[in-house]
C-alpha cells in the first residue's frame, strides 16, 4: 500500500498533473466518483469535547483525512470535501467500503497530540 503524501483541497479531484507519488497521481478519465462523506464523519470535535479550543481542528481534520486515506487500498482517495473516488478497478471495492467503520476504528489520540495549541 502507498502512502498518502497528499490531501486534495476543498472540490479538488484526484488528476494526472500531481508530480507526487500514490493514488493522487490518478488519470481523472479513469476514475469514479464514489460517494460523499456526510460532514459528521469527518468532524473531531466531539472527541475533543469541552477542548476542542485547545487544538487546531482544522489540521486535526486535515491529519484525519490523511490517516483515513493510509488505511484504502491504492486507487480509492477521500478528498477534503469529504468525498471519494476510484480507479474504475477500484470503483466496486470502494463502493463496499464501511466508511463508518474506517472513521471509528483509527486512534486519533496521536494527531490531537500533535496539534495542540501552544498557550
Amino acid at each position: 500500500m502507498t502512502t498518502n503524501s497528499h490531501v486534495p483541497d476543498q472540490g479538488e479531484r484526484p488528476d494526472s498533473t500531481r508530480t507526487d507519488s500514490g493514488r493522487h497521481g490518478l488519470d481523472p478519465s479513469c476514475t469514479t466518483f464514489i460517494v460523499e462523506l456526510s460532514p459528521h464523519q469527518l468532524d473531531l470535535s466531539g472527541y475533543a469535547g469541552d477542548f476542542a479550543d485547545d487544538y487546531d481542528m482544522d489540521a486535526v481534520r486535515a491529519d484525519f483525512i490523511s490517516l483515513i486515506n493510509c488505511e484504502l487500498p491504492d486507487g480509492i482517495t477521500l478528498c477534503a470535501n469529504g468525498q471519494v473516488y476510484a480507479t474504475l478497478d477500484q470503483a466496486d471495492n470502494a463502493r463496499d467500503i464501511d466508511w463508518s467503520d474506517v472513521c471509528n476504528r483509527l486512534d486519533v489520540e496521536p494527531i490531537f497530540e500533535r496539534h495542540e495549541v501552544k498557550r
